[in-house]
């Protein structure tokens, strides 16, 4: 089974006064599997990032001690700095229930949380400020963990435009301004720093081995590149081009590729397609229906469109499951962006086609596993509140 997310990615909205999701959608675009082409490495600019230990707080206001549990998932859209600098209130997802709590952290830009580590990474700038180019606004780069609330900037100065951990917990990669381009490094959990790539978005991620970073390269913001998928190693910097598939610049904040667990193969939104990958370069492809499914209940087929050119919604997140051939995710989303039925599907990798569903959840936003292979949590409303559920997965 599989699952569009790992860590994941596009929210719909939330309905509660104090509570915001955000829905992260995908995009696509048509390709022929490409031969895995040898690119190189890039070239360093002469901007360093400098680690400076912060104070840190004394007191967490209410209403709950971060520190009392690992969170499942941290909604980071929802994260708010208290008025006194000391904290951020945040919502999360731990032992099964909804929570607010104070992170002691002033968190103006949420870039992930890595469960294995109980720790989050951040911006503590005033947000959105345009920097290098002006394709993208940017923030600090500091890491919070929870447990301790011992704070460290990674990179002080407004140059960070997005931020993600490896599996691991420990090592990270952000992608930053610089003078004439955008860069995308590794910092090692020793501090050790490389630069992977230039000339690039910030949509990127790790695969599941913490190993390598799969990039794209567009050709909307022009960054004089060539547009594709890549693939660059983290320990020698070594990239590879893995299809010539260009997103064009469309697609949404906080879409990444979308890895199975073996990381054989992963998912990235193009051009409101869904599309697979092959980590090896062997495959790139929009995954689609089966004609034979136009009859289940749960199927809504777009305006003009025949069945056998449709495709799931890029909406996320995905979650792939442990056998490599199943992923869970939305079924269809209405025309204000509303998730509806969270499915799981099984894809028949051979042909790229889903070849069956299953619903798991008339209504609601997928989360995150629960129980890896067995269950997951889903985000739904009860009364105009938000509420989760653990939902376990057909044996």
């Amino acid at each position: 089974m599989s699952a569009r997310m790992q860590v994941s990615n596009s929210w719909s909205s939330w309905l509660s006064a104090t509570l915001v999701v955000v829905c992260l959608l995908f995009g696509a675009a048509g390709c022929a599997p490409e031969a895995t082409q040898q690119v190189g490495q890039a070239t360093p600019s002469p901007l360093q990032s400098t680690p400076i230990p912060l104070p840190i707080p004394t007191a967490i206001p209410s209403p709950t001690a971060a520190s009392a549990a690992v969170f499942s998932y941290v909604f980071g859209e929802s994260c708010q700095p208290n008025p006194d600098g000391t904290a951020s209130r945040c919502l999360v997802l731990a032992n099964g229930e909804l929570k607010e709590v104070d992170l002691r952290a002033h968190i103006t830009q949420f870039y992930d949380y890595a469960p294995a580590t109980h720790r989050v990474l951040f911006g503590s700038l005033q947000p959105g400020q345009p920097v290098g180019l002006g394709f993208y606004g940017a923030n600090d780069l500091q890491v919070l963990d929870v447990a301790s609330g011992e704070v460290e900037t990674l990179v002080k100065e407004q140059l960070v435009v997005r931020a993600l951990w490896a599996p691991n917990g420990r090592d990270l990669v952000y992608h930053r301004a610089a003078t004439a381009t955008y860069e995308l490094l590794w910092r090692s959990a020793s501090g050790d720093e490389r630069l992977l790539a230039a000339n690039l978005p910030p949509v990127f991620g790790f695969a599941p081995s913490g190993n390598e970073v799969v990039f794209t390269r567009e050709s909307n913001p022009p960054l004089n590149s060539v547009p594709g998928i890549y693939s660059v190693s983290v320990d020698n910097g070594n990239e590879r081009q893995l299809s010539n598939v260009d997103r064009a610049g469309e697609g949404v904040w906080g879409d990444r590729p979308l890895w199975s667990g073996d990381g054989q193969y992963f998912f990235l939104a193009v051009k409101g397609e869904l599309y697979l990958f092959a980590a090896d370069g062997s495959l790139s492809s929009p995954v689609y229906y089966d004609p034979s499914l136009a009859s289940q209940p749960w199927f809504r087929l777009p305006q003009d469109v025949p069945p056998d050119k449709f495709n799931p919604p890029p909406s996320g997140p995905i979650l792939w499951h442990p056998d490599g051939h199943h992923f869970i995710g939305s079924a269809y989303l209405s025309e204000g962006g509303e998730s509806k039925e969270v499915m799981l599907y099984d894809l028949h990798l051979a042909s790229r086609r889903i070849v069956s569903g299953t619903v798991l959840a008339e209504e609601g936003t997928l989360i995150t596993w629960d129980k890896v292979g067995q269950s997951v949590w889903i985000q739904a409303s009860s009364g105009g509140r938000p509420e989760v559920k653990s939902v376990p997965l057909p044996p």
